[in-house]
């Protein structure tokens, strides 16, 4: 029987890894998890916009850390989208309606695109996808504040430059950890 999902009141959004072959690419995974990033807005012009070297703008970033979970646990190495929707019934209590799993693909790719998977009981499930590890932030806040729900990012390409993100050498890393 497969190991039960993540639950209880210190588990928010789990990122599960499922892949234990990789030891780095997980702790890649978890960087950028915790890294703060801005969306940059299809409004800003050049030299305006989330600017990383500009401590002033820490309030335009979010790390997905403070939304998500992360689960490094080898109960659950080898579980697939299928596993995840089977432990997930209709009527869970699980205190989240998606999570993320950090897989081979994951660490082998470049973005460290997590595959997402929906398992909303208030909504009609959409399939699996892949999300880049950075962008969780912005899905997390938007669902936060209710902008956009999950399933609607499986339609979304993400592009190089729609996020900011502030490497730790940068002026909003350092400010927006003060902040935490």
């Amino acid at each position: 029987m497969p190991h039960p999902l993540p639950q209880g009141p210190d588990v928010t959004c789990p990122v599960i890894r499922t892949d234990f072959t990789d030891s780095v690419g997980w702790l890649r995974v978890i960087e950028a998890l915790e890294a703060p990033v801005a969306v940059k807005d299809a409004y800003d012009g050049p030299g305006s916009g989330p600017n990383p070297e500009n401590a002033d703008h820490a309030d335009w970033f979010t790390s997905a850390i403070d939304y998500v979970t992360p689960v490094n646990d080898v109960h659950y190495e080898g579980i697939a989208a299928a596993d995840v929707t089977a432990l997930a019934p209709a009527a869970h209590e699980l205190g989240y309606g998606h999570l993320y799993l950090a897989d081979a693909q994951t660490f082998a790719s470049p973005g460290l695109p997590l595959l997402g998977i929906d398992i909303d009981p208030e909504q009609e499930r959409v399939a699996a996808f892949r999300i880049p590890a950075h962008a969780v932030s912005a899905i997390e806040t938007n669902e936060e504040l209710g902008n956009m729900f999950f399933a609607e990012y499986r339609e979304y390409e993400w592009q190089p430059g729609d996020l900011v993100v502030a490497s730790r050498e940068t002026a909003v890393w350092q400010a927006y950890r003060d902040l935490q």
